[in-house]
């Protein structure tokens, strides 16, 4: 995915309690921020990314009719979160 590709996934999406995670896109991979570890996520579907290093842990974004980025599911093991795209 080229550069311009990942920049369309930057923002600011909030969790239901209120926590708010900042996604940033770098070369060929995005960040999630505020994090304990820094790990690259990479993809490998149009909007599917995995954590380099880290073989249970995945993000997908969701999108709506238009294909605008709306949220994102981060998945580790068995746990499932969703947030919303605020910025």
């Amino acid at each position: 995915m080229s550069r311009d590709g990942l920049k369309r996934f930057e923002g600011t999406y909030k969790l239901a309690d209120g926590y708010e995670i900042t996604v940033r896109s770098n070369d060929d991979y995005l960040m999630l921020e505020p994090a304990i570890n820094r790990v690259k996520f990479f993809p490998y579907a149009e909007r599917k990314f995995f954590a380099e290093g880290v073989e249970y842990r995945r993000i997908e974004f969701t999108s709506d009719s238009n294909e605008n980025i709306n949220g994102l599911l981060f998945r580790e093991c068995v746990v499932e979160l969703e947030a919303k795209k605020v910025k």
